[in-house]
């Protein structure tokens, strides 16, 4: 056993099938001063699993090929009510790897090759630093034994277990007394259980006509016991399958998390990290099925995709997973669909992100488009609000194309704050938080009474530090609160909360004179000037957005679409105008993401989240509906642009102290925007 700090090249963190994979490939390396530690506390895991993949004909045999057992070219899927459809697999294999047998292959390498070395043991931290005679980057690894290691280069496997949904099965390899099962054919997908408001499903796959794996499966969030599942498993061999006398070879259980926010239990602290993820860490293990043999070996080949346009599969994906979550009998009806109006190949290429867009809308449009369109609206409203906000502006004028956005300001906008109280651990003293929280907003009443120019300064590096942090709080998390992130972060911030108000400066200016009164002018800046600001601060945001993307490809090992965001946003404030286009962003983005947030930390559903808000976001428009009443009693009608500015940035100098302190505590789960 290594004692004291021990060097090696590499330390890869996860045992498992990625981890086994990336050292069966770093033997590759003909250096014979290679060192490698392969570091996990249960090193014959892989030995109790089943890795079963499609693969199409044409393509060369993998390195792993020799360790497959079984192959099938036809499948079958039988729908809730019993009708099969069956075919061939078309272009495709169907194939199954025992992972005993691909343990022993890899682990047989290895162990013949002396710059191998494992260790039975689980990692507790990993800290970058310089190595002190090359002032190289290096990691320093600790272990849970106590034991401390360095390496240039860590691949880690491993996630942060805090998943919305999983894909947790119970499977029995039997042996029947006499012939029973077809070895031609898989099923794939029996329907033929109670579904219960979840995926529920069994697998079969025949290896010999006397000998299959026969596998419950199910897709939810909330597991059932082992013992239940076994029962339902039993139960669908009396009952559908009608087996004669069998015994059980094998027995087979997991969970493989359905998630598209893969954390990394140890990321990376910056693009130039030592630390690159690998497997699951890397979102490996796709989202809507669990697939991941073919995926692993792609990504560590250097074959995965992360470019801005592979995302689509992502978003695919997420509507898929929330369709599972609200609405897991659908699913069954989903996939009888897809498989009986289009040929097995188009869909095994589809679920291999392999296709072409206008392949995938064909594919789309036979599906029930109803539950896909709502999961659509929910996962990216503000797509939907702005579109329809432009679509009212350049048609009908007037205050049509306000409608949305207003709406969305006085629900979501004003809304996402309104539960400031049960986020923040200090509300478990009523004095202390109401204190400060009505003290906050007071202060900045005052503050705006007293000398508006410093209220207007807060609020705008207050905005700043609030939409960036908000936008940006996956990879903030990441980097460990490192300062590169932070300031960036406010960079992007200060793009979001100004960008409108510069390149609308015809519109800004009386409105901004009106806020600030007579205690500062601000009629020398011309509208050139302004616009010339709006596209630095644009630029710069496109510059943090790409330097962001760079870094969550790396730390997550997946496409992420920050760049492209922030396009959008661009576009969408500058076609509509000045508060439309503000208020869209406002409700619909940084609003609607953080009631996500806030649900995803709390388990709360949209109703519980509705009735914890709406007397709060009742008492906030209340509020502000007296004082406009008041300001209207004593001024003309533009004194409500003063109650608006007062509104927001009153309740923003509350909620955003308290919606900090609750990023750093709760990290968000992933936004299927990925920004």
């Amino acid at each position: 056993m290594v004692s004291n700090l021990t060097d090696f090249d590499v330390i890869i963190v996860g045992g498992g099938l990625a981890g086994l994979m990336q050292a069966d490939i770093l033997a590759d390396d003909p250096s014979k001063d290679l060192r490698v530690a392969i570091i996990d506390p249960d090193p014959e895991s892989l030995s109790s699993k089943t890795f079963a993949s499609w693969r199409l004909k044409t393509t060369t045999p993998h390195r792993y090929s020799d360790c497959i057992e079984n192959r099938w070219e036809k499948f079958r899927i039988t729908s809730t009510d019993g009708r099969p459809i069956i075919c061939n697999f078309g272009d495709y294999y169907y194939e199954r790897i025992p992972g005993d047998r691909l343990l022993i292959k890899i682990k047989q390498r290895l162990e013949n090759d002396i710059r191998f070395q494992k260790l039975k043991d689980s990692v507790t931290e990993i800290l970058e630093r310089p190595e002190e005679v090359n002032a190289e980057r290096i990691a320093v690894v600790t272990t849970a034994s106590g034991q401390t290691f360095s390496a240039k280069r860590i691949y880690n496997s491993v996630t942060v277990e805090k998943s919305e949904l999983l894909q947790y099965f119970l499977g029995f390899e039997l042996e029947t007394e006499r012939d029973y099962f077809d070895p031609q054919i898989v099923d794939l997908m029996d329907f033929r259980l109670e579904q219960r408001g979840e995926v529920r499903f069994v697998y079969v796959l025949p290896f010999d006509r006397r000998r299959a794996l026969v596998e419950f499966t199910v897709f939810a969030a909330n597991r059932i016991s082992l013992e239940k599942c076994e029962s339902i498993l039993r139960e669908y061999i009396s009952s559908k399958l009608c087996l004669p006398d069998f015994q059980i070879l094998k027995v087979e259980s997991g969970a493989i998390p359905m998630t598209l926010n893969a954390e990394p239990k140890f990321p990376g602290s910056d693009s130039s990290s030592v630390i690159q993820v690998i497997g699951s860490a890397a979102g490996m293990v796709k989202a809507s099925t669990g697939y991941s043999f073919q995926r692993n070996l792609r990504h560590l080949t250097g074959l995965a995709t992360t470019s801005y346009g592979h995302f689509r599969f992502q978003v695919y994906d997420a509507l898929l997973l929330r369709i599972i979550r609200t609405n897991g009998e659908m699913i069954s009806k989903v996939f009888c669909i897809l498989f009986s109006a289009n040929s097995p190949s188009k869909i095994l290429l589809f679920l291999d992100e392999k296709s072409k867009f206008t392949e995938e809308i064909r594919i789309f449009f036979g599906l029930p488009w109803a539950p896909f369109l709502r999961s659509l609206l929910v996962l990216y409203p503000f797509i939907f609000a702005a579109s329809a906000s432009l679509v009212l502006h350049w048609t009908l004028g007037g205050l049509a194309g306000w409608t949305i956005p207003i709406i969305g300001l006085l629900t979501t906008g004003i809304g996402h704050g309104s539960v400031d109280h049960l986020l923040e651990p200090t509300a478990q003293r009523p004095y202390q938080f109401y204190g400060v929280y009505l003290g906050s907003i007071a202060l900045f009443i005052l503050t705006w009474f007293v000398f508006p120019p410093m209220a207007l300064a807060f609020f705008l590096f207050q905005s700043a530090d609030h939409f960036g942090e908000a936008n940006w709080i996956r990879a903030i998390k990441s980097s460990k609160n490192a300062t590169w992130s932070r300031v960036l972060a406010w960079v992007w911030g200060f793009f979001a909360a100004t960008f409108g108000v510069l390149v609308h400066w015809q519109e800004a200016n009386s409105i901004i004179q009106l806020i600030l009164g007579d205690s500062l002018s601000i009629e020398g800046i011309t509208l050139e000037a302004a616009r010339a600001c709006g596209v630095l601060v644009f630029v710069a945001a496109l510059f943090v957005s790409a330097i962001f993307d760079r870094y969550e490809r790396k730390t997550l090992g997946r496409s992420v679409i920050g760049m492209p965001a922030t396009l959008a946003l661009a576009a969408s404030t500058l076609a509509l105008p000045l508060l439309p286009g503000f208020f869209c962003f406002f409700a619909f983005w940084h609003g609607w993401d953080s009631i996500a947030v806030q649900r995803a930390a709390k388990g709360w559903s949209s109703k519980q989240y509705l009735l914890k808000s709406l007397p709060y976001t009742t008492l906030s428009l209340v509020g502000i509906l007296l004082l406009a009443w008041l300001y209207a009693r004593s001024g003309g009608s533009q004194q409500i642009w003063k109650i608006v500015f007062l509104g927001i940035g009153a309740l923003t100098a509350s909620h955003a102290p308290v919606m900090k302190r609750f990023l750093k505590k709760k990290p968000p789960r992933f936004s299927a925007k990925a920004v």
